[in-house]
């Protein structure tokens, strides 16, 4: 361990504790190292009178200067439509305010640069709707000695709440958050808070709800204690985040406990760097609606921070044990007087679920009570304060001041604290307004056919319980009661189908509230049985005897095989005709039952329609077309063939499937396909769906909306070219197939299973387009549904934004993945699909339509085309992925990784899906956001080729394994250029050095005569360069080296043309040539011709017996040689040396004979080619003598 930082991290200590000890709290129970923040004490009392953003009397204006206690004489919402500044020695008292108190709504709060302030019992709400992009709710970039005491702060855009030394004025130093809620950080960065100084920071009994990470993230000096996180995502608490900074920190008796959105290890983000006391932390992770979890392993801390034996000596805090905080915490925190605003409450009572509520938003319309300047809040009586001193004339009067003087409010107590500060101390729930908030959002919780449970939010407190009250014969009547904080009830002894309006009021002994809004329901009917078609017995079969009228006076019927006609309220039966039947409603008819049940199609026509009780029921393969606007109130029901309707409405309604009320039972799907074929349309029709079934829209530019349920063991397939939208949660089992057209899923309505898509899991895309929408203002929604993609098929896949796609995808075909915005998570395996998948950049946004690969192996064994503005990012940092293969137009990207992190790394691995591409956009190294660049590496793998030809800024290292990487345009990265395998090839220009390793290849252009350009070049011993030698026109290809090349391997030439002596090459340009090929092929350029390569040139030379045998009886066969080459030089030597050399001098054999021996040399594992003998007889050199190897 470092002694460096034990001195750094002991003089801060001994800095922190000289600067406060012996001086007074902020108020009793201050805590941590922001305890002794003055606030206004010496100063004087300013009044907020109205909810102006500016002006006088308001907040604005309040903590406008220094040296101020500001009260409140107003409750209610204060909108702010810029930056509220706070200045130095403030103490906003936020308690004081009647009513419900005051809640800060719509931008950021500032509090850089307020020395020795003090916050209490604020409520900072800052908002997507009006609040500036990428800014904390509330902040403070620089300053020393504040401390933040039951303060409720939401809805930040960055971070929620955060301390972060800007490098002005002060570093931060001395400061506490105390009792505080932090909670719903708004997507797309949910952020509980960044606290990062030296300076010392205590973050104490904190409840921290629904942000998805930061919970806090802390760096330098810190204490962390009897804190509650509930509801993250990404992080809870983060330990520095792989800071290269040190860290100091104690964090004892925290408890987290997970929420519906899973979130990962609780204790995150450590490395050595982060010197940690940690004891009695706590995580509850098994969702199960109690507190029963355990406590964390330090094993369990990720990645390891520096586990310190004793803690640091930070101030001294009264701690509970991690198992007390969870009851120790939520009673109090936050703004929780005067009383709680809709946003704690709310919050709290998902904390309260253990596991079954909470939600991380993107907007605060989403919350069921809307936004803050809708709400409608009670302001409260106004105190009687005489003097206007801030201290009601009861308490002065009640503690012996004067009451017409407003002089002593400022006054010095002998407890140290200003008179007004004693005032403010001692307000608590006892002595607060009475007041009782009526209830809120009364919703139908559950039904049965004899029962309505209603429930409701139960967000005040002082009640003893809840009046039930029910409309009866126009007159609202009690029902019923509960006790407090019971906020639900059931209305039993009632009849099915029997409505009721009900409304709910909140009471104690001395006060009650307003009623909540009313709310209308009934309860469920009994259902109706199928007809069952087997054991059905008609009266009356249809025989079109006399013509196609379907009324009571014309004979068209069978009845026990006679001709007759059709009376009411009978069961009558359409069968097998020969030939189509046109059935005109001559009358209205209202039979007890009609089945179809025939392969010839029957259409019903004409000016009156079915009527009555009837059920409809179609089997047989045939088409059932009901082009009347029918009135029947029984089921319709489809076993087989097609039902084609031409109208749809709401239950209750005349369509073509009757007016039934929108119950399941009333449209039963068992089989076959219904084909609409009219114009849009939106039902609240609920479907039983409970055999695969076809539903078609038949116009392209049509859409059916169904707002009912779609339930039942069945599958479904959207075929037709028209559009489906389904905005319910659509339980049914089976799977769904999108096969034409468009079908269409609200997000937002959608969250529980996967995207109303029943619960299969699954979807097959079979050449339809399957759009996923409602993201602007929801939640980030999780799908969960797996895809396969038909082979042969070309489907289509649309989300909207701010999703995360967990599903498995699998399947051959082809898939166009539409792409409008940056923050759609591809969190699934997609190793299993083996297609191509068009990444399309529809929207406009800065940052490129971003392609976020967010799993753990990219998209591996299928091609991605990338076409508009699509930008391929990998979320996570130092990751490796995977592409099967990439082209792309060009003004698309292959970028980095990581949100914004200039240290980023990625790697992407390209083509092992053995495929073909070409990629005309640009590699680089941005990351999410574009203003971030890290470092992009590129590996090629796979047997086809990948073109690059666009302007590449990517800084990483290049390698290629197998297949070939063709660059046409330009690598600016001055990293390692490695061909391990494979080849490289093209006419661009690189401007890295390129090493070609054994069996590697190198290949200058793209199908002609061109040149690469590198910035150095070597060829081990194993490679080998092709290049194209046009003799005709005396031309080649090339390789242009700013720096040297380092020769080695084989020189394959590709010639066109004949050559001839004095022909010359430039191969090679370059500042400098080592080395020499192993082998040139073909080995010599013709008869009577032989290669000399230098310096990178080629030429032709003659074969001239440059090397004269000295020795004429010697005789070498034979020549030209497959296997065994013989050598005769007599019996007259004693001792001859042999060396065989290739044409480039590099030797293959050096062997020492006696005299007499019969030279015999195996050649046939020799390459083919040129090859030279030379011999040491006897100390006589004969050299020169060629051979060549056939």
């Amino acid at each position: 361990m470092n002694k460096i930082y034990f001195l750094v991290v002991a003089l801060l200590i001994s800095q922190l504790a000289m600067q406060i000890n012996g001086q007074q709290l902020a108020f009793p129970g201050a805590e941590g190292f922001g305890k002794y923040a003055v606030g206004g004490r010496y100063g004087s009392v300013y009044h907020v009178t109205n909810l102006n953003d500016s002006g006088t009397g308001s907040l604005r204006d309040a903590v406008s200067q220094s040296n101020r206690i500001v009260v409140f004489d107003v409750g209610g919402v204060i909108k702010i439509g810029s930056t509220l500044i706070v200045k130095s020695n403030i103490y906003l008292a936020g308690q004081t305010a009647p009513g419900e108190g005051i809640t800060v709504y719509g931008n950021r709060v500032s509090f850089s640069g307020a020395n020795n302030s003090i916050c209490r019992y604020m409520k900072f709400r800052m908002g997507e709707k009006y609040g500036d992009s990428g800014k904390d709710a509330l902040g403070v970039a620089n300053g020393v000695n504040m401390i933040f005491d039951h303060c409720s702060i939401s809805w930040g855009r960055d971070e929620t709440f955060s301390i972060n030394w800007d490098g002005k004025g002060t570093e931060p130093a001395n400061i506490t958050i105390q009792n505080c809620i932090i909670a719903q950080g708004l997507m797309s960065h949910s952020a509980g808070g960044l606290i990062q100084t030296n300076g010392g920071v205590t973050l104490y009994r904190n409840l921290y709800v629904d942000n998805d990470t930061r919970n806090n993230k802390v760096k330098g000096v810190n204490q962390y204690v009897n804190n509650l996180v509930y509801n993250w995502r990404s992080a809870a608490y983060i330990m520095g985040g792989d800071s290269e900074g040190h860290s100091y920190a104690n964090c004892v008796s925290n408890y987290f406990i997970k929420g519906p959105d899973d979130g990962s290890v609780p204790l995150s983000g450590a490395n050595e760097n982060f010197h940690l006391y940690a004891d009695d932390n706590w995580y509850d992770g098994n969702k199960d609606g109690s507190l029963n979890g355990s406590e964390v392993p330090f094993s369990d801390y990720s990645g390891g921070p520096d586990f310190q034996d004793e803690p640091y000596d930070y101030p001294l805090l009264p701690t509970v044990g991690a198992d007390e905080v969870f009851e120790s915490v939520l009673p109090g925190v936050g703004a929780s007087l005067p009383c709680r605003d809709y946003v704690d409450y709310y919050v709290v009572n998902e904390v309260k679920s253990l596991g079954n509520n909470g939600k991380i938003i993107t907007s605060e319309e989403e919350l069921p009570f809307g936004a803050p300047e809708s709400w409608l809040l009670w302001s409260g009586t106004a105190r009687v304060d005489s003097d206007n001193d801030g201290i009601p004339d009861e308490w002065e009067n009640n503690n012996g001041l004067n009451a017409s003087s407003s002089a002593d409010a400022m006054a010095i107590a002998s407890n140290g604290y200003a008179n007004i500060e004693n005032y403010i101390n001692s307000i608590s729930q006892e002595n607060t307004q009475a007041y009782l908030r009526k209830p809120l959002n009364l919703r139908l919780a559950s039904s049965t056919q004899t029962s309505l449970t209603l429930e409701w939010y139960d967000y005040t407190e002082q009640e003893e319980g809840y009046i039930i009250e029910r409309e009866v014969s126009g007159v609202f009547t009690p029902i019923g009661s509960t006790v407090a904080n019971v906020y639900t009830f059931t209305v039993t002894d009632l009849s099915p189908e029997e409505q009721g309006t009900f409304r709910v009021k909140a009471y104690n002994s001395s006060i009650e509230s307003e009623y909540s809004e009313t709310l209308t329901c009934k309860t469920l009917p009994v259902p109706v049985e199928v007809l069952d078609i087997e054991s059905f017995v008609e009266d009356f079969s249809w025989n079109a005897t006399v013509n196609y009228n379907w009324d009571e006076t014309t004979a068209n019927w069978l009845a026990s095989g006679e001709s007759t006609t059709y009376s009411e309220n009978s069961a009558v039966l359409f069968g097998n005709m020969e030939g189509d039947q046109s059935v005109t409603l001559a009358e209205q008819v209202e039979p007890s039952a009609m089945v179809v049940d025939a392969d010839n199609d029957y259409t019903f026509s004409g000016s009156y329609r079915i009527a009555g009780g009837a059920s409809v029921n179609k089997t047989g393969t045939g088409t059932l077309t009901l082009a009347t606007n029918n009135s029947y109130t029984g089921a319709t029901v489809i076993h087989d063939g097609v039902l084609q309707i031409s109208r749809l409405a709401n239950g209750g309604a005349r369509s073509s499937i009757g007016a039934s009320q929108n119950y399941d039972f009333n449209w039963v799907w068992l089989g076959g396909m219904i084909n609409y074929t009219g114009t849009t349309v939106s039902t609240d029709r609920s479907v039983a769906l409970d055999g695969t079934t076809a539903f078609s829209v038949q116009e392209a530019d049509a859409t059916v909306t169904i707002t009912g349920n779609i339930g039942g063991q069945g599958g479904l397939t959207k075929a037709g070219a028209g559009n489906l939208f389904l905005t319910n949660e659509n339980p049914y089992a089976g799977e769904t197939t999108v096969s034409q057209g468009t079908l269409e899923l609200n997000g937002m309505t959608a969250l529980t299973n996967t995207a109303g898509m029943g619960t299969s899991g699954k979807v097959v895309m079979n050449g339809g387009r399957l759009k996923l929408s409602g993201g602007e203002s929801a939640n980030y929604e999780t799908y969960t549904f797996g895809m396969e993609v038909a082979a042969g098929k070309h489907s289509y896949f649309q989300v909207d934004r701010t999703c995360y796609l967990k599903g498995n995808v699998s399947g051959e075909g082809t898939l166009d993945y539409d792409i409008y915005y940056v923050r759609e998570y591809i969190q699934g395996d997609w190793s299993l699909f083996s297609g191509t998948i068009n990444a399309n950049g529809l929207g406009t946004t800065s940052d490129g339509n971003q392609f976020l690969l967010n799993n753990t192996k990219g998209i591996p064994n299928a091609r991605v085309v990338t076409s508009g503005t699509t930008k391929i990012i990998c979320w996570k940092n130092a990751s490796t992925m995977w592409l099967g293969g990439l082209s792309g137009t060009s003004g698309t990207m292959l970028a980095g990784a990581d949100k914004q992190n200039n240290s980023a790394t990625m790697t992407w691995v390209v083509g092992g899906a053995g495929t073909n591409e070409t990629f005309h956009g640009v590699i680089n190294n941005e990351c999410s956001n574009r203003n971030y660049n890290g470092r992009t590496s590129i590996i090629k793998e796979g047997t086809g080729y990948w073109r690059l030809t666009g302007y590449n800024i990517y800084s990483g290292s290049t390698r290629i394994t197998d297949g070939k990487l063709i660059v046409n345009g330009t690598n600016t990265s001055t990293a390692a250029t490695t061909v391990e395998g494979g080849m490289l090839a093209g006419q661009g220009r690189l401007y890295s050095r390129v090493t070609v390793q054994a069996g590697a290849g190198l290949e200058p252009g793209d199908g002609g005569i061109s040149t690469l350009s590198v910035a150095g070049l070597t060829l081990n011993s194993g490679s080998y360069v092709n290049m194209d030698l046009d003799a005709t026109n005396t031309s080649n290809d090339k390789v242009s080296s700013t720096s040297g090349v380092l020769y080695n391997g084989i020189l394959n030439l590709n010639i066109t043309g004949e050559l001839k002596i004095g022909d010359s090459f430039t191969l090679f340009s370059a500042s400098g040539h080592t080395g020499s090929f192993e082998e040139i092929v073909p080995a010599i350029p013709g008869d009577g011709m032989q290669w000399d390569f230098t310096n990178g040139v080629l030429s032709v030379e003659a074969a001239t017996s440059v090397y004269e045998n000295s020795i004429s009886s010697m005789n070498i066969y034979p020549n030209p040689v497959q296997d065994l080459l013989h050598i005769d030089l007599g019996p007259d030597y004693a001792e001859v040396q042999l060396s065989l050399v290739t044409a480039t001098g590099k030797e293959v054999l050096n062997q020492i004979y006696k005299g007499g021996e019969d030279i015999v040399l195996p050649v046939e594992q020799l390459q083919r080619g040129i090859y030279f003998i030379n011999l040491d007889v006897d100390k006589v050199k004969i050299t020169g003598f060629k051979v060549i190897k056939k």
